[in-house]
């Protein structure tokens, strides 16, 4: 075996293995940065004495964590007005510098950022990868792909260009140029806002604001790249649409129907329902100024969706964990 500075043993701690096994008590190794070889407890270890030795007894030992929803240049805003308006490129870009510090400290070795302000996602993962900022591995998106009627955000979006994380497309031309142009910058997923609020909106969820045929676009499009794609829905006919249209992994997919269930375990596409976000707003979000309904909004998106999400995992579909953070 080769020695390096990173090579290190863990020594009698309780390990948490990540396959469904219970716990158990050992040691482990690293070497170059990643577990090489586990011994449970009263196994020989024959390791040469220059390897250093950690003991961790009485903690625990586990794979890093993954959180596949995040916003890690968002930090933590008060309003999407704050993020449109009031927020310079390069002071996020530096603070998401700092945040992606938190998540490794956290224990999250692996995150998706869907979107983010401007292109700091993209770079943020290149200066990761190259060494210049510590951080976990990050897969990243670009602007979110948005209708004129908007996202999560509504009127705040105007009707063409580029706004914070969302890039507004209005024709077929300007949906494939912009995947095509996200794709040369380097992203590794398309987003899709495939749902959004309207002010008179009489559906259950958010209102899906693209067609079938819009999705099926952005999906071919970015495939024929090597890129995957990702869409926000929240309610039913969105999640069956983005299924159908070869979406590769749905974010929230609350407010399911059978429709829009059987759709995804015939496509077997996962989901991260992201339920930490709207939790812990239902839970603490007067402490940030939340609105008493916006609160039972997301308390009853919860109790709403989680027996269809329940359904689709026991069909064998894989839901994710993402914190939205």
């Amino acid at each position: 075996m080769t020695e390096s500075k990173t090579d290190f043993l863990l020594g009698n701690g309780r390990i948490i293995d990540g396959l469904g096994n219970e716990p158990f008590n050992g040691s482990v190794l690293v070497e170059g940065g990643r577990i090489s070889r586990v011994w449970t407890a009263g196994e020989a270890i024959d390791l040469p004495e220059s390897i250093r030795r950690v003991d961790v007894g009485g903690m625990t030992i586990m794979p890093g964590l993954i959180d596949s929803h995040c916003h890690i240049s968002f930090d933590e805003p008060s309003s999407n007005d704050e993020l449109f308006f009031h927020r310079r490129e390069g002071l996020a870009a530096i603070i998401a510098a700092r945040n992606v510090q938190k998540l490794l400290r956290a224990g999250v070795t692996g995150f998706m950022d869907p979107d983010s302000l401007g292109e700091i996602g993209i770079d943020l993962r290149d200066a990761i990868e190259a060494g210049i900022i510590h951080g976990p591995r990050m897969s990243v998106g670009g602007n979110a792909l948005l209708t004129s009627v908007g996202g999560t955000a509504g009127r705040l979006l105007p009707d063409e260009g580029r706004r914070g994380y969302g890039k507004i497309v209005a024709s077929r031309d300007e949906i494939v140029a912009e995947v095509r142009r996200q794709v040369k910058n380097g992203v590794d997923w398309i987003k899709v806002h495939v749902t959004g609020l309207a002010p008179r909106m009489r559906c259950q969820g958010e209102l899906q604001v693209w067609s079938y045929d819009e999705l099926k676009l952005v999906s071919d499009t970015a495939h024929e790249l090597g890129i995957p794609v990702t869409g926000h829905c929240r309610g039913a006919s969105s999640i069956r649409d983005a299924a159908r249209a070869g979406f590769d992994l749905i974010l929230h997919a609350t407010y399911m129907d059978e429709e829009a269930l059987e759709a995804i375990v015939k496509a077997g596409v996962p989901i991260v329902p992201t339920f930490a976000f709207q939790a812990n707003l239902a839970d603490y979000g007067e402490e940030v100024g939340a609105s008493p309904s916006l609160q039972e909004l997301f308390k009853r998106e919860i109790s709403d969706s989680a027996v269809m999400l329940k359904r689709a995992f026991d069909a064998g579909i894989p839901l994710l964990c993402g914190t939205e953070s």
